[in-house]
């Protein structure tokens, strides 16, 4: 046949007929037929330690999955694969030295696994979505080399509790989606040449106690939510920035940042001034006080025109101010609403439809 099915919760040992064309057991562990793609381990034989045999290029998909036993993996410098949540649920996994030779950390990989630490090889080029998601003991990730990683994805490290510090190569260009939602981030550092060009949506929300947050100039835009929650958040945008377009809610909660600069959003064709895109709640229930924009009050408008500026915000221009006080009693209500909503509606309302919409492709 061309296809193979396990009950892998309890599976010991794997056989094969000698007359399979597709498949080979060697060991209680299925093969594909040239033993280049280890397919499925039988993850209820209760083995502690197990090396990956030579010549293996590949680990298939779930391949490892729910090896409760398994507290030890080794791999060679052959492999260039490890397929979607083919770790998934190895809680006794403490550490794993990756193959300099693997191309990507794939979709759910090490999701739920005992990780406390791990070295990202210079060749990974994606970090799949969910790929370390729930590894509460997870606290140390490092890059090694000059780091290929072009993208973090959705919910990569959302809920690693331990997480305490980040730092996000110069190659990366996007964050997903809830990428680091609800870990412990005190800091997340970027270097001088970083290409990072989008934080997704939810990409930072629920760091209670994250500091300082120097913004690359080459990021371009910032997704709804994206730091709900980070309490102690200090936002720090250059004057080359590049962000062109910020979602709505970005900053709820964010109640020790009183001040933030934002770069013109917008580029001028002729006289003509278009704006880029700015969110109806972008700076709302925060503690946001002054916005330092660095164009004028015309500009503003134009690129603010869906928004709705608190009550207590000044908006500072090239020219002129713009402040909140139109509707102030509206304001007044909205503010304390927001505040009462802010996590147990705003915040737990879209995190679900983000977790529930990520994309896996195992």
């Amino acid at each position: 046949e061309d296809t193979y099915k396990v009950n892998a919760g309890s599976l010991q040992a794997i056989t094969v007929d000698e007359g399979n064309e597709n498949y080979i057991a060697k060991d209680g562990i299925l093969y594909d037929i040239d033993e280049t793609v280890l397919l499925q381990y039988p993850v209820g034989n209760g083995v502690t330690s197990f090396t990956v045999p030579a010549g293996i290029v590949a680990i298939g998909p779930w391949a490892f999955a729910g090896a409760v036993k398994l507290a030890d993996i080794q791999f060679t410098d052959d492999i260039r694969s490890i397929g979607g949540a083919a770790f998934l649920g190895c809680k006794k996994i403490k550490s794993v030295d990756l193959p300099a030779t693997l191309d990507s950390v794939n979709d759910l990989v090490f999701c739920n696994t005992g990780l406390r630490s791990v070295s990202i090889p210079s060749t990974v080029s994606v970090i799949g979505a969910g790929a370390f998601s729930n590894c509460t003991a997870l606290s140390k990730v490092t890059f090694e080399g000059t780091s290929e990683c072009a993208a973090i994805r959705d919910t990569a490290f959302n809920g690693c509790s331990t997480l305490r510090s980040f730092t996000v190569p110069d190659s990366v260009v996007e964050i997903g989606n809830a990428a680091f939602l609800s870990c412990s981030l005190l800091k997340v550092s970027f270097g001088e040449n970083s290409k990072l060009a989008s934080i997704g949506s939810y990409a930072f929300s629920r760091c209670k106690f994250i500091g300082s947050f120097a913004l690359p100039d080459s990021v371009v835009s910032i997704g709804d939510c994206a730091f709900l929650g980070d309490f102690t958040l200090r936002f720090k945008v250059g004057e080359d920035s590049s962000l062109n377009s910020l979602g709505t809610q970005v900053f709820v909660g964010c109640f020790m940042l009183f001040r933030i600069n934002l770069p013109l959003m917008g580029s001028m064709s002729g006289e003509d001034f278009v704006p880029g895109t700015i969110g109806a709640r972008a700076i709302s229930s925060s503690s946001i006080f002054v916005v330092n924009y660095a164009g004028t009050v015309e500009q503003f408008n134009a690129l603010a025109k869906a928004m709705d500026i608190p009550l207590f915000t000044v908006v500072k221009c090239t020219d002129g101010k713009v402040s909140g006080t139109d509707k102030p009693i509206d304001k007044f209500k909205a503010f304390f609403k927001d505040i009462g909503e802010m996590f147990a509606s705003i915040g737990k309302r879209g995190e679900q439809s983000v977790l529930e919409n990520v994309a896996y492709d195992i």
